[in-house]
């Protein structure tokens, strides 16, 4: 396989991630349930009935929606198939839906990481960490001019 249909499969695998991020983190979420079933070993605030864990739901599914929204903005400005975009393709072509695999998945995690450090308040202290001794090198060893 050349290098450009490599670079492009490994494009189509991102978009697709990318596009499956909810379904992806409800999914997991769903599995974490049903491994916590046994009640009596678990703190209250765990026991997936009790008004902790439903409030923790409710935000899990909340900021989901909000990453998804992020992700279909960057697919968009890409030119590439939202999450919704693909869903209707899957259900107009009749295709099987299949999820990317977890590496994919987990890069995504990376990449929200990634953009709140960089972009946002929440990421200033983390962003000072990484780049300020990066900056001060390349201010006192880089020549002006």
């Amino acid at each position: 396989m050349d290098g450009r249909m490599e670079e492009q499969l490994h494009m189509e695998r991102v978009c697709n991630a990318y596009g499956q991020y909810s379904m992806f983190q409800q999914a997991l979420r769903k599995s974490l349930r049903k491994r916590h079933k046994s009640k009596k070993y678990l703190p209250k605030g765990l026991v997936s009935s009790s008004p902790e864990a439903l409030e923790r739901e409710k935000t899990f599914r909340e900021a989901e929606g909000r990453n998804q929204a992020f992700l279909d903005s960057v697919m968009m400005h890409a030119n590439q198939p939202t999450s919704r975009d693909q869903l209707e393709y899957k259900k107009r072509e009749g295709d099987q839906y299949r999820f990317e695999s977890d590496g994919d998945h987990s890069k995504i995690q990376s990449v929200l990481k990634s953009c709140i450090r960089d972009w946002s308040a929440e990421g200033a202290r983390e962003r000072e960490q990484c780049y300020s001794p990066i900056i001060n090198a390349c201010v006192k060893y880089v020549k002006k001019g």
